[in-house]
């Protein structure tokens, strides 16, 4: 294939079937048609080139089709059969597994010992800047290894969709179902260090919860971000866009009532942002000159504690949802 040219070039790591497949089922133009005649042309002089006892007896004929499958299967079933396939690859994939544990355990000792003991001093700003530095724990934490690891699995996905083995919404479905769990305990591990070490004041649970939610849609952004990137080079460097701008309006820098007017907006676009509003009015309980301060100068409303768990499961759903439907069209390409 290489030899045909390098449009025809097998990739790297590439099963040389699949490969194969691709070629022959992407979306048929003109261009394609020849590429086809092309591949086509080169197996037949291979063909009359090789000894007579070694020749194909049947003949290769022309013919313009289009195919298409449908799983059989309920959805129920694919879902349970994707949930299953699933959990035992994440349980069996212990390298990767190894290292969730061991940087969400690292990074919050670390926090926490910096931070340590500040929840029983009135020094607001370092008990907020203690809630900061969980929360990136928490969101780098959950979305680096989907942007690593979903680019690899999008060709999977794509070959088994267009086999008709399984449709995309169960195979986005039983991917959720596995991660929640797995995010329940890798923020609920970073949560237990950082509060004990740092003593804050907060609700345990509440603060937890905050962490998960935003664990949870950072990795609904990442996979987003694998649906759409070439490939794992791609989608790591998308991340710094996608996460990075968020730092800026977290309240943590700069007070959000610093920020001018005209681009103050983009705050409600972050998903760390409502996390750290309902962290803060968790920690920042106490009705103080000090703590109402705060939440005022970075935009915390008491009263829409609602508002902000109800945006970060907007933004979840419109991110699985987006990364649903780019993966399914890319698929439909390749049919």
């Amino acid at each position: 294939f290489k030899d045909l040219g390098p449009q025809f070039a097998c990739p790297e790591n590439y099963n040389l079937a699949d490969h194969v497949m691709f070629m022959m089922q992407l979306k048929e133009t003109k261009e394609q048609r020849d590429n086809i005649d092309k591949i086509r042309k080169a197996w037949e002089d291979k063909v009359s080139a090789s000894p007579p006892e070694t020749k194909l007896k049947s003949k290769v004929e022309k013919e313009n089709f289009n195919l298409r499958f449908k799983a059989s299967a309920g959805n129920l079933k694919q879902f349970a059969m994707l949930f299953k396939r699933e959990l035992l690859n994440t349980i069996r994939d212990r390298k990767t597994l190894s290292a969730r544990v061991i940087l969400t355990v690292f990074l919050n000792l670390l926090y926490g010992l910096v931070f340590l003991g500040v929840g029983s001093e009135d020094v607001i700003q370092s008990r907020f800047g203690g809630l900061f530095q969980i929360s990136l724990s928490a969101m780098f934490g959950c979305a680096q290894p989907m942007v690593l690891t979903f680019p690899f699995e999008r060709a999977v996905f794509i070959r088994e969709y267009l086999t008709g083995t399984y449709d995309a919404l169960p195979y986005f479905i039983s991917k959720f179902f596995v991660e929640v769990p797995l995010t329940l305990a890798q923020t609920f591990v970073g949560m237990l260090l950082g509060y004990f070490l740092m003593e804050l004041r907060g609700n345990f649970f509440e603060l937890w919860m905050g962490m998960f939610l935003l664990g949870i849609v950072s990795s609904s952004i990442a996979v987003f971000l694998g649906c759409i990137a070439t490939d794992v080079k791609m989608a790591v460097e998308l991340m710094p866009i996608a996460f990075v701008p968020q730092f800026l309006f977290s309240g943590f820098f700069v007070q959000i009532s610093q920020i001018p007017e005209f681009i103050r907006w983009a705050q409600w676009l972050c998903t760390i942002k409502y996390s750290l509003n309902l962290a803060m009015l968790s920690e920042f309980a106490e009705d103080t000159p000090e703590n109402n301060a705060l939440l005022e100068n970075n935009d915390v409303d008491k009263d829409k504690k609602g508002f902000y768990i109800g945006m970060l499961f907007v933004i979840l759903f419109c991110c699985r949802t987006l990364a649903l439907i780019s993966l399914r069209s890319l698929a439909t390409k390749l049919h």
